[in-house]
C-alpha cells in the first residue's frame, strides 16, 4: 500500500473507533429532547395558570387585609376599654380620697363630742357633788353648833 493510502486508512480507522467509542459512552446518557412543541405547550399551560395563582393570592391578600383590620379594631376597642377603665379608676381612687377625708374628719368630731360630753358629766357629777356636800356641810355645822 501507499504510504498516503494508510494514512486515510489509519484516519478513518481513527474516526471509526472515536465515533463507536462516543457511541457507546452515550448510551448510558439520558438523552436531550429539543421539544418544541411540548416547551411552548408547557409555557402556555404555566402562562395559563398564572390567572388562578394570582387570584390565589389576592384572596390570601384579602383575607389578611381583613384580619389586620379585624385586629386594629378589636385592638382600638380594647385601647379605649383600657382607657376609660383608667378614668374609673381614677375617679375611684379620688372618691377614695374624700371618703377617708370624709372618714377622718367624723372620727375628729366623734372624738371631739366624747371629749365634750366627758367634760359636761365630770362638771354635772362635781355641781351634784358640790350641792350635795353643801348642804351636808351645813347640817354638821348645825349640828356642831347646837352641841
Amino acid at each position: 500500500m501507499k504510504p498516503g493510502k494508510t494514512l486515510v486508512v489509519r484516519s478513518l480507522f481513527s474516526l471509526i473507533l472515536l465515533l463507536s467509542g462516543l457511541w457507546v459512552f452515550n448510551l448510558n446518557a439520558p438523552a436531550a429532547k429539543a421539544s418544541y412543541f411540548d416547551d411552548v405547550y408547557n409555557g402556555i399551560k404555566s402562562f395559563s395558570e398564572v390567572p388562578v395563582q394570582i387570584n390565589e393570592l389576592q384572596e390570601s391578600y384579602d383575607k389578611a387585609t381583613q384580619q389586620l383590620q379585624d385586629t386594629q379594631s378589636t385592638l382600638e376597642t380594647y385601647r379605649q376599654q383600657s382607657e376609660e377603665l383608667a378614668a374609673q379608676n381614677e375617679q375611684l381612687s379620688e372618691q377614695n380620697r374624700q371618703l377617708a377625708a370624709t372618714v377622718q374628719t367624723l372620727e375628729a368630731a366623734s372624738e371631739a363630742r366624747e371629749a365634750t360630753s366627758h367634760k359636761l358629766r365630770v362638771m354635772l357629777y362635781t355641781a351634784l357633788g358640790l350641792f350635795a356636800g353643801y348642804f351636808v356641810f351645813k347640817r354638821v355645822v348645825r349640828v356642831m353648833l347646837r352641841k
